[in-house]
Formats: C-alpha cells, sequence, structure tokens
C-alpha cells in the first residue's frame, strides 16, 4: 500500500481527524509520507481519545488492518503505530488488538524496557 493511499484510508477511517487537525496540518503531513501522517497526527488524535473504548475498537482494527497488509503496511502497524504508542503509555488500545496486531506489539515490547502487563490485557 503506498502512502498516499494509507493515509487516504486512514482519514476515511477516522474523519473526525478532519475537524482535529487542520486542512494544512493533513495536507503537510501527508506529503511527507505514510509515518508522519500516522506518528504525528493520528497518534496525537489517539492520545486524546483513549478513554473513548469505542475510538480505541476503531484504531485496534485499523492497526490490524495494516498488521495483515502488505509488508509497507505491517511496518507502519508496527514502527509507526504500536512503537509510538508503547513509548507513549497509549496502552488503551491493547485489549482490541487482533492476533497479527497483537504478535507486531510482542515484538515491539520486547524492545522496549516497559512493564508489559498493560500491554498484556484481553478484551472484557
Amino acid at each position: 500500500m503506498d502512502s498516499s493511499s494509507v493515509n487516504a484510508r486512514c482519514l476515511a477511517l477516522f474523519p473526525e481527524m478532519r475537524g482535529a487537525f487542520s486542512a494544512a496540518e493533513l495536507a503537510n503531513s501527508a506529503a511527507d509520507g505514510a509515518y508522519i501522517l500516522h506518528e504525528d497526527l493520528f497518534m496525537k488524535f489517539v492520545a486524546a481519545r483513549q478513554s473513548d473504548e469505542l475510538m480505541m475498537r476503531r484504531v485496534a482494527a485499523y492497526v490490524e488492518e495494516l498488521a495483515t497488509g502488505d509488508q509497507d503496511a505491517a511496518n507502519l502497524a508496527e514502527i509507526g503505530l504500536l512503537e509510538h504508542a508503547v513509548s507513549n503509555d497509549l496502552h488503551g488500545v491493547a485489549p482490541h488488538l487482533g492476533p497479527t496486531s497483537r504478535y507486531l506489539l510482542e515484538r515491539v515490547l520486547s524492545r522496549f524496557d516497559v512493564d508489559p502487563a498493560p500491554w498484556k490485557r484481553q478484551r472484557p
């Protein structure tokens, strides 16, 4: 999946981002590739909504979609989203992750010196 299509997919699944960021912010981040939009804006958007369980389910479904996509999409899920989530303690999405994204999360956790307990929670 190329950068422009993955960015378009993100904005289609999360149209609320258009209200959270200016058109210029979205355009500038998208122009620099998928990682900038996802790491800088999408994860900021997610962090502000971490207590919204429905949003965390939507985010987890998107991470799983990326994780099960081509290698570039899976790398974006692992490095651009899950690494950012772990390094910023955004574990609200963890209980909702699918099997492939949970596998990628395990790989990320092996590279970070963090308490894995909050990341191991399962769906209620």
